[in-house]
């Protein structure tokens, strides 16, 4: 929650956060401690579309139970400590839309200016798990 603008959760949706801690609370956001409660939240809110957005533990749990993964592609060769499945050697998921890479200046994190060129890829898993199968999943976050 702290990445997000004004550490607030994004306006006009419902926002969800995984902890770990259990005591902790966000004003206008919903709190759940293990995939199963995430599970069980989200099977009360299926009409809405619903979007995973970070950090690398929940991709790697979330994206067998995702239909569709929107990814930015990065150009670069700068190490990073993080990293989602590479989603092109999974034979369940399908590049089914790729942008053409773009290009921008990285003025974030860095002593100086770079320039990078990205992209942006849809993906569609053939088999998805279901939210009723999220909800009883019984591993913590």
């Amino acid at each position: 929650m702290e990445t997000f603008p004004r550490a607030r959760p994004l306006p006009g949706r419902l926002n969800i956060i995984m902890s770990r801690q259990s005591d902790y609370q966000v004003n206008g956001a919903r709190v759940c401690h293990s995939l199963s409660e995430l599970g069980r939240t989200l099977l009360s809110e299926a009409e809405r579309p619903i979007w995973v957005i970070g950090g690398e533990s929940l991709y790697r749990q979330l994206l067998p139970f995702c239909c569709y993964a929107f990814i930015t592609k990065v150009d670069s060769r700068r190490e990073a400590d993080a990293y989602i499945p590479d989603l092109d050697a999974d034979v369940k998921w399908h590049l089914v839309r790729q942008e053409p890479w773009l290009s921008g200046i990285n003025t974030m994190n860095t002593a100086e200016e770079e320039n990078l060129r990205f992209r942006y890829c849809q993906y569609q898993q053939s088999v998805a798990f279901g939210l009723e199968q999220l909800a009883r999943y019984d591993d913590m976050v």
